[in-house]
Parts: C-alpha cells; structure tokens; sequence
C-alpha cells in the first residue's frame, strides 16, 4: 500500500474523527490561553495561520484532537493522583507531628529515669516487678530509634512520591511518543500531497497565461484569414480545459488544506495557509550510512520487539518466539530494503531531472533570442515556452517526491513503516 493510499485510509477510517478543539489561528495570540509548557514566542508561531513544516510535532503535541483527546485522558488519573498526593502530604504531616511529639515525651521520661537515685526502677511493661536503670533506657533508646525510622521513611515517602510526580507528564509524554510520530508521519504525508497539488496548480496557472494569449492570437489571425476557425477553436478548447483544471486543482488544495488544518487545531471555518515544504536542505544518506543504521532500526522495529517476547517458559514458547522473531526480523529488513531502495531510485530521478531542466533553460534562452530577433513566431515560442513550463514542474515533482521517499526513511528508521 502506498503512503498516499494509507493516508487516506486512516482519514476515511475514522482516525482523525473527534471532537475537534475551538482552536482559532489569528494575527495576535491571547496569550491568556498558551497551553503549559509553551513559550509565548512558539505559541505566536503556532498561531500565524500559516502551518510550517517544523511545526507539524508541536501542533500535533497541542492541538490535535486525537492526541490531545488521548493526552488529557491519561493526564487526568496524573491530576488524581496529584489531588491524592496533597491529601496524604496534610496526613503525613499529622503523623510526623504525632511522631515529634512522642519522641519529644520519650526524652522526658529518659531525663526523669536518669535522675533516680539507686540502680532499680519500676518496670512499666510489667507492674509491680523493677528493672536496672540501665535497662529502662535501653528500651527507652530502642523506642526512640524505631521512632526516628518511622519519621525516616514517612518523610522519604513523601519525597519519592513527589519526584515520581514531577516526572510523570514527562513519562507520559514517553509512553504515547509513538502514537504522536505515527500522527506526525501522517500529517507530514498530507503536506507533501499539498505541495505536489501546489506545483501543479503552478504549471497550469502558467499554462492558462499562455494559452490565454494563443487564444488571442489565433482570433485575431482568424478574423484577418490568416488562421482557420478550426485552430481559433482548438485554441479556445484549450484555454477553457487548462482553467477547468486549475479551478479542481484550486478546490482540492482548499479541501486538503482545511482537512489538514482540522488536524492541527485549526477550526472548520477558517482554513490555513501552507508553508512551501524545504526540500533544498534535505539530507540523502549513503549506503554505507543506511547498511550501519539499518540494524539498529530493525532491532527496534515494533513487530521485531513484540515477537520476541515468550509468552510462557517452557522451551516451546521459546521456540516459537525464536522463530516469530526471526520471521519478523526478515520482514523488517525487507521492507527496509525496500524503502532505501525506492529512496536511491527517487534520487535518481531527481538528478536526470535536473539535468534535463539545465538543458531546457539553454534551450528556453535561446528561443528568447530568437524571438526577440523575430526569427520565432510568437506561436511558437509560447509553445516552447510551454514547455519549459512542464520540465520546471517535472523537476520541482522530482525534489518534492525525494523529500517523500527521505521522510519515508527517516521514519522507518524510527520503527514507522510506510
């Protein structure tokens, strides 16, 4: 299954469906609203109406309504648990307090004994009998050092159940990191279906331009007998399809951009801007890079570490995960194998159409000369223009499809396969 055909998949399944947040993207952020956790700096960008490509994890983390939904969720047994934690803190307290207090009359009661005369005093624990003095305040000393423990372990308590408090947003921030990078990969998918709509709105809006001025040109030829009606038409026939498909590709980018903007925060009325996706800083890895990478992701891979899990102890279950596990491991580098591959083949085609574009701009300057000396008519060099049009797009295509295949890997490398 392609990446495309996933993405779209999870959408019609229901994945994104919930009850989306009121969030409202505007020029000036209420600063009263910044979620915990967020500098007012990252909350303006997030909030500029203009969703950037190193913006989809925070947006994800903040806004969007599965995650947060999720996230909230969890969170709230942590607020429990906080509530919990501040009534046995007021509890503690009260037996620290009760704690002072004895240990406080155990000290009176060793001066009092010491200030006995003779060797003998009473024994409290058995009327009526004496003990030496000495071993009243042996007792009295163990009774206080098992005092002073218990004071120990309830202040220690209290200070472990703090931290383990303080690390628990942080925690769980750990445990649903893999459902954020799945949603992370996803939206970063939609991004890079809207920049390819984008190169081809484009192409055809320049396309509309010129066959706008073809179309002129062949009716005013026709209406001097220099052109037949039958090119007039075609001409015409033309205009009409190029500006029929600009207006689909213009409906289906709002459509892509709102759905997008749904995810992130963004309301149903307000759609927002998308960033032009970088593709001229994007990291290719070499072979060498990807053979010494690719155990270590296999490794992780989330099927290969469920597999090798033995339900049971005995030396079947072992055997049967030894095998499971295996059976995962070939799977995990095959597709691995597989998206380096398509990376390489994408790269390639990246190159060629550089190459080709460099040439079809000799070719284009050329045909400007020729046509500023009129030695090309204006037919044809708006056809050569036209194409020159198609290869710049085709090349744009070719960068946008590498950042795909590379964002692929990236991920896969991360134990998410596409």
């Amino acid at each position: 299954m392609t990446k495309i055909n996933k993405i779209k998949n999870i959408i019609i399944s229901g994945l994104f469906i919930g009850t989306f947040s009121a969030f409202s993207a505007m020029a000036q952020p209420p600063y009263d609203q910044i979620p915990e956790g967020m500098s007012e700096e990252t909350y303006s960008r997030m909030m500029d109406n203009v969703i950037e490509w190193d913006e989809v994890d925070t947006l994800v983390r903040y806004f969007n309504p599965v995650y947060t939904k999720i996230y909230d969720s969890a969170n709230s047994g942590i607020q429990d648990i906080n509530a919990a934690y501040g009534s046995f803190v007021m509890d503690t307290k009260d037996q620290l307090e009760l704690i002072d207090s004895t240990l406080e009359e155990l000290k009176k009661t060793q001066s009092m004994i010491q200030s006995i005369p003779g060797n003998y005093v009473p024994d409290t624990s058995n009327p009526g009998s004496f003990i030496t003095k000495d071993e009243a305040l042996a007792k009295l000393e163990q009774g206080m050092k098992e005092a002073e423990a218990g004071r120990d372990k309830l202040n220690e308590a209290v200070s472990t159940l703090g931290r383990s408090l303080q690390r628990s947003e942080k925690s769980l921030d750990i445990k649903l990191s893999p459902l954020r990078k799945q949603l992370d990969s996803v939206i970063e998918g939609l991004l890079i279906s809207y920049e390819e709509l984008r190169i081809n709105h484009s192409m055809v809006a320049q396309q509309v331009k010129l066959y706008e001025t073809l179309s002129q040109t062949n009716s005013n030829l026709s209406a001097n007998d220099m052109a037949t009606s039958r090119e007039a038409e075609l001409a015409k026939n033309n205009l009409e399809l190029a500006k029929n498909s600009l207006k689909k590709l213009e409906d289906a980018m709002n459509s892509l951009a709102a759905s997008i903007g749904l995810q992130l925060g963004w309301s149903a009325e307000n759609i927002p801007q998308i960033a032009e996706i970088p593709v001229s800083d994007m990291k290719i890895p070499t072979r060498a890079e990807y053979e010494a990478e690719k155990e270590m992701a296999v490794k992780g891979n989330p099927d290969v570490v469920a597999s090798g899990k033995a339900s049971g102890g005995s030396g079947y279950e072992y055997y049967l995960r030894d095998m499971t596990e295996n059976e995962a491991i070939a799977k995990a580098s095959s597709e691995l194998d597989a998206i380096y591959a398509d990376l390489e083949k994408k790269k390639i085609l990246y190159d060629s159409s550089i190459s080709t574009l460099e040439k079809a701009e000799l070719t284009r300057q050329s045909n400007q000369t020729k046509y500023e000396l009129g030695m090309l008519g204006r037919a044809e060099y708006e056809a050569a223009q036209m194409t020159y049009i198609s290869y710049e797009a085709s090349a744009r295509l070719a960068a946008v499809n590498l950042l795909s295949a590379v964002n692929n890997y990236n991920w896969a490398m991360q134990g998410i396969l596409a």
